[in-house]
């Protein structure tokens, strides 16, 4: 937890979640920005519907990490994926509008 959002300890840049935050960014946007993680990109090759497994079952962990870490947060892990797009991504938080969401 960092200035009242959670955050991924394992790689938070705290310098990097300031910047978002001076550039104007609410803290709900810049969680979300500050934990995305693009599954295609670390699993180069892999199938969209694979990923889109993967990524539900990854936020899915990650929802329930929360819910162990910090009982009564209502902060969840979402899957992102632009519909035109072939990029699937996992994050903490929500984006004001977010293409499509599941998890």
């Amino acid at each position: 937890m960092f200035d009242g959002v959670v955050v991924l300890s394992e790689w938070f840049d705290e310098n990097r979640y300031q910047r978002y935050r001076n550039d104007g960014m609410q803290r709900g946007e810049a969680q979300a920005w500050i934990n995305m993680v693009e599954l295609t990109g670390i699993f180069d090759g892999i199938a969209l519907d694979k990923a889109r497994e993967l990524a539900v079952f990854i936020a899915q962990l990650w929802s329930d990490r929360i819910d162990q870490r910090f009982p009564g947060e209502a902060t969840r892990a979402n899957v992102v994926s632009g519909e035109d797009s072939d990029e699937i991504f996992v994050t903490i938080g929500k984006f004001p509008v977010m293409p499509q969401t599941s998890g």
